[in-house]
């Protein structure tokens, strides 16, 4: 599992964006002005690192932070981890 930089730089490659603007409250559409086609690349960036996101997890996103935690959430369970593990 990618921590929080190396997550937001592959992604930012994927999407061709500069990652500085990828901080956990930006705002996918406002701040990062990602459009349904960005949206499909942006969960393909993220399929790429072997983690699904589920329709339902997708449409609830809505910062770049909500991202990282949904992945983050379905990496862990994927290896078998819970936030239980985690603490």
């Amino acid at each position: 599992m990618l921590d929080f930089p190396a997550f937001a730089d592959h992604v930012g490659d994927g999407l061709r964006i500069d990652i500085a603007g990828l901080r956990e409250d930006a705002s996918l559409v406002d701040d990062l002005g990602l459009d349904s086609f960005n949206m499909v690349n942006l969960i393909v960036s993220i399929e790429e690192l072997g983690v699904h996101l589920p329709d339902d997890v997708v449409v609830g996103l809505e910062t770049f932070g909500d991202v990282y935690r949904a992945y983050t959430e379905r990496a862990n369970r994927s290896a078998g981890f819970t936030r239980d593990d985690e603490a």
